[in-house]
C-alpha cells in the first residue's frame, strides 16, 4: 500500500511556507483596502471610485487566500507568478481611481486599462496552471 503521507489518525500538514503567507499577506493588504475604502465611501461625495475600489479589492481578498493555499499545496511557479501579477495589477488599476479620486487627475495615461489588463492576464495564468496540474503536465507527482 503507498504512503499517503499519514494515518487517520495524523493529517498530513500543509507545507506554510511560501505560498500560504503570500496569499494572507496580499489577501490581508487587500482586505484591509477594502474596508477603508467602503467607509471612506459612505462619507464621501461622488464616491463610485472608492466603492469600485473597495469591490474590487474584497473580491481578490478572499482570492488570494484561496490562492496561496493552492500555491503551497502545488508550489507551482506559474501560479506564484500568477498570483503576483494579479496583485501588481490590482494596485495599478485601483491605484489609479484613488489617485482620481484624490487629486481629478489619472496616475499615468491608460494606468486603469493596464492593471486591469494584468489582472487577466494573470487569471489567466491561474487558468492555465490549473490546467497543467489537471492534464498531468506538472513534474511534480499528484497527491
Amino acid at each position: 500500500m503507498p504512503d499517503l503521507g499519514g494515518s487517520m489518525d495524523s493529517p498530513r500538514p500543509i507545507e506554510t511556507t511560501g505560498g500560504l503567507g503570500l496569499g494572507l499577506a496580499l489577501g490581508g493588504a487587500s482586505g484591509v483596502i477594502s474596508i477603508l475604502t467602503a467607509a471612506a465611501s459612505s462619507h464621501a461625495y461622488g464616491s463610485q471610485l472608492l466603492i469600485t475600489i473597495s469591490q474590487m479589492t474584497m473580491l481578490h481578498a478572499g482570492a488570494f487566500v484561496a490562492l496561496g493555499l493552492a500555491l503551497a499545496i502545488s508550489h507551482s511557479r506559474l501560479l506564484g507568478f500568477a498570483i503576483l501579477i494579479i496583485f501588481a495589477g490590482l494596485g495599478l488599476f485601483c491605484g489609479d481611481l484613488a489617485f482620481r479620486w484624490f487629486s481629478g487627475t489619472r496616475l499615468f495615461p491608460m494606468a486603469a486599462p493596464t492593471g486591469g489588463f494584468m489582472m487577466i492576464v494573470g487569471w489567466l495564468f491561474v487558468f492555465l496552471a490549473g490546467l497543467v496540474r489537471v492534464l498531468g503536465f506538472s513534474r511534480r507527482p499528484r497527491a
